[in-house]
């Protein structure tokens, strides 16, 4: 298709949460027809050993519940111009309700678990307790993220003292977290 290079911007950020997605670009990258699942599978297992199986579900529910933005971006929103930047221009100041999106509680449940049951796996080497601690801290992140945005969205729906309160104790949670990890900590975001 005379394609002379591909430019990747913003690419590589998130080895933890967004991992498989890398491997899965370069290997399309190299060929095109390359099954997905395969990819994702051959991934985990290099990357997570005896964890792959837990890991691959955990990647799976993340693009699954991430898909489903596509599929609202392209059935429901408007299709002219850029139409997920429009719809969000005109109805949302902020990004955290697709944070809200991504992250529903039911989807985050989920990758917990899965996240979980990974991390207590048996016979995990030094290098995939690593990277699994890396998939942990940025989950955490984002799941922190998540919880602020919803209890946010509650505030607007009900903006009483306790639903101040508890947004109020999730973004203080966040900073100490945050906080944590500027002083090399870990800070609760592990």
């Amino acid at each position: 298709n005379n394609v002379r290079g591909v430019y990747r911007c913003g690419y590589g950020e998130l080895y933890g949460l967004e991992g498989a997605g890398y491997y899965v670009f370069n290997k399309l990258l190299e060929d095109p027809e390359s099954p997905v699942d395969a990819a994702v599978a051959e991934y985990c297992q290099a990357a997570f050993g005896p964890a792959a199986g837990l890991m691959q579900q955990f990647y799976d529910t993340q693009d699954a519940r991430l898909r489903g933005l596509d599929r609202l971006q392209q059935n429901y929103l408007p299709t002219c111009g850029n139409g997920l930047k429009r719809y969000l221009r005109t109805t949302s100041p902020n990004n955290g309700d697709l944070h809200a999106w991504a992250l529903s509680p039911d989807t985050v449940k989920a990758l917990e678990d899965f996240l979980s049951r990974a991390e207590a796996t048996e016979g995990l080497s030094d290098k995939e307790k690593r990277r699994l601690d890396l998939v942990r801290r940025e989950f955490n992140y984002a799941k922190t993220m998540g919880e602020i945005a919803y209890l946010y969205g509650a505030y607007k729906f009900r903006p009483t003292p306790a639903s101040f309160d508890a947004l109020a104790e999730a973004i203080l949670a966040r900073r100490e977290a945050m906080l944590g990890l500027s002083d090399g900590k870990d800070g609760g975001i592990k």
